[in-house]
């Protein structure tokens, strides 16, 4: 009897150590699983050629968002990042996932929602608890649309618009938006130095996090701003120089400056950030693909 419980014991002993082992085995942060990606992002210059390639690392959290993260993984697994490119951008932010270009020209990016069906939000708002993450600088969020229809809450349409935050943003609250991972801030021996850039922006010996933070410099280019406004697909060009500002209609100014009815209807969406008005980097940068490291 004594030696079947030591048995008993033992193997119980045994089936733990091996749980443990398996639990273990894993990267584990704030006691959640992670999943480390990496993602690719190419930078073009004004004449549409690539000048800088650099890898971006990205931690997923599994247990604080599973959903969201298992989401995203089958997102990229699928490739529906690939040549996706960052479509909105502001000092504290960018998104990619929205948008493409086809033959020179911003296009929306088509989303399978038989495939990837309304995604739940899990952020307290919308009654998940356990996400322990912040929208501090490298966050990475998955955005909702700021209304929902039928009976679907604003907070459980989410698709496939990532936002990459680059500072602490109150913008996307934790409460309101699932924040779902982070990219590193402590790998920059993963870029080197030496490495060689054609690009005008120095991204070189940088962690994941600062090589982010460089799209934030393609903003403004010698007081030249690029806007895309979503709700009619068309492009307008800000610039100012000596105090003035002046707006054409495309990516360029060429052309003649807006005047009347058109210069007065950017003017009103810049003064209200309209959300449909994006700021587009002034050269291209664009997702080649993100991947399970």
């Amino acid at each position: 009897m004594k030696k079947r419980l030591f048995s008993i014991i033992l193997s119980v002993a045994i089936c733990f150590s091996a749980l443990a082992f398996t639990a273990c085995s894993g990267e584990i942060e704030q006691s959640s699983k992670i999943q480390r990606m990496i993602m690719t992002f190419d930078f073009y210059d004004a004449a549409g050629n690539v000048v800088d390639t650099k890898n971006v690392q990205a931690k997923l959290y599994l247990n604080f968002a599973p959903e969201t993260t298992k989401r995203f993984i089958a997102l990229a697994e699928d490739g529906y990042f690939d040549n996706t490119c960052v479509s909105d951008v502001d000092t504290g932010y960018f998104e990619f996932g929205s948008y493409e270009y086809v033959d020179g020209k911003l296009t929306a990016k088509s989303f399978d929602t038989e495939k990837y069906p309304t995604l739940k939000g899990e952020f307290s708002k919308n009654g998940w608890v356990g996400n322990k993450l912040t929208a501090s600088a490298g966050a990475l969020i998955f955005k909702h649309d700021t209304e929902g229809s039928g009976e679907l809450s604003k907070y459980d349409t989410a698709k496939g618009t990532i936002i990459v935050a680059l500072s602490t943003t109150s913008k996307f609250s934790a409460s309101e938006y699932c924040v779902f991972g982070k990219l590193c801030s402590d790998d920059a021996e993963d870029n080197p130095s030496s490495e060689v850039s054609d690009s005008s922006v120095n991204r070189s010996g940088k962690s994941s996090l600062a090589v982010a933070q460089t799209v934030a410099d393609l903003v403004s280019n010698d007081g030249v701003r690029t806007y895309y406004y979503e709700k009619e697909g068309v492009f307008y060009t800000k610039v100012t120089e000596d105090g003035e500002t002046e707006y054409f209609a495309g990516t360029t100014t060429d052309g003649e400056a807006l005047t009347g009815d058109e210069l007065e209807k950017i003017q009103d969406l810049v003064s209200d950030a309209d959300p449909s008005l994006k700021t587009i980097p002034y050269t291209k940068v664009v997702i080649k693909s993100i991947k399970k490291k």
